[in-house]
This record gives structure tokens, sequence and C-alpha cells, in this order.
């Protein structure tokens, strides 16, 4: 069973769609409070990734729901975001032009 990746909305749902990430993704903004969204990820997982956005508020909010989730005993796995912060990108719907521009960069160095 994989592991479900939590992030702030469906625009970032998008994004990790597009770039053909299968697996489970939640997202916090589900009309529910920080509280109750964080209660119900305790119920139903013992590990996730969490995967805000890289700015201010983004920031802020992961470092809230990991805190909730570890006080639940919830495994809270940050790599990806701390990896991805060095890019300078501000949120996770920018992770397909930063994979295009990788990937472009590849292809030139390579010509």
């Amino acid at each position: 069973m994989s592991i479900p990746i939590i992030v702030e909305g469906i625009h970032d749902i998008s994004a990790l769609r597009k770039m053909e990430f299968t697996g489970c993704i939640l997202k916090i903004n589900d009309g529910s409070s920080i509280d109750q969204f964080c209660m119900r990820i305790s119920d139903q997982y013992k590990e996730i990734s969490l995967l805000t956005d890289f700015d201010r508020k983004g920031k802020l909010l992961r470092e809230r729901i990991e805190s909730l989730l570890l006080l639940n005993n919830v495994q809270v796995n940050t790599t990806l975001w701390r990896a991805l912060k060095k890019f300078n990108i501000k949120s996770v719907e920018d992770l397909p032009s930063l994979i295009d521009s990788i990937e472009r960069g590849i292809r030139e160095d390579k010509i």
C-alpha cells in the first residue's frame, strides 16, 4: 500500500496527476477544520507524506498539520517538501512547469 500525499487543494491534486502520480492524494481544504482533518487522517493512516505549498502560509500549515499528526502517532514524511523547496517554487501547482524546465535542460545538454 502506498503512502498517501496530503496537499492543500484541488489544483495541487491536478498538478500531481498531470505528472502521472497515481497514488492516493488527500486535500486539506475539504470543508473541515484542520483539527477535524487531522483527526480523520489519524484514524485512517499511520504514515503520510505532507506536501503543502512552499510559501509562508504553506510552511505554517505544514508545521501545524505535522504537529497535530505526530501527536496522534502518525508518521509524517516531509522529505519531498524539503527537497522541492530548494527549487524556489511557490506552490505545488508549479511542479509540472519545474519538471518541464528540468527535462528541457537535460535535452539541451544532450545536444
